[in-house]
C-alpha cells in the first residue's frame, strides 16, 4: 500500500488525514497529563510539540478551551472567585 493510498483510506474511513489524527491523540493525551497536574509546558515537551505556543494553539482547536482550564488548581480557583 503506498503513503497516498493510506492517506485516502484513512479520510475515507476517520474523515481525517493521518497527521490530524495524531495530532487529536496528542491533545486528549496531554488532557489527560494536565488533569494529572502536569503543567502545560510539560505536556507539551513530553508529546513531542514543537514549542508551548503551538501545542496551545492545536489544544485549543480541538477542546476550544486552553490547556489551563483542565488543570486541577484551575478548578479550585474558579470556585473561590465571588
Amino acid at each position: 500500500i503506498s503513503n497516498r493510498q493510506l492517506q485516502r483510506y484513512f479520510k475515507e474511513h476517520f474523515h481525517m488525514t493521518p497527521s490530524q489524527w495524531v495530532r487529536r491523540l496528542q491533545c486528549h493525551l496531554a488532557k489527560e497529563l494536565i488533569l494529572q497536574g502536569f503543567s502545560s509546558k510539560a505536556a507539551a515537551a513530553d508529546l513531542k510539540f514543537g514549542n508551548e505556543s503551538h501545542f496551545c494553539r492545536e489544544f485549543k482547536k480541538i477542546f476550544a478551551a486552553s490547556p489551563q482550564m483542565f488543570s486541577p488548581g484551575f478548578q479550585d480557583r474558579q470556585k473561590c472567585r465571588p
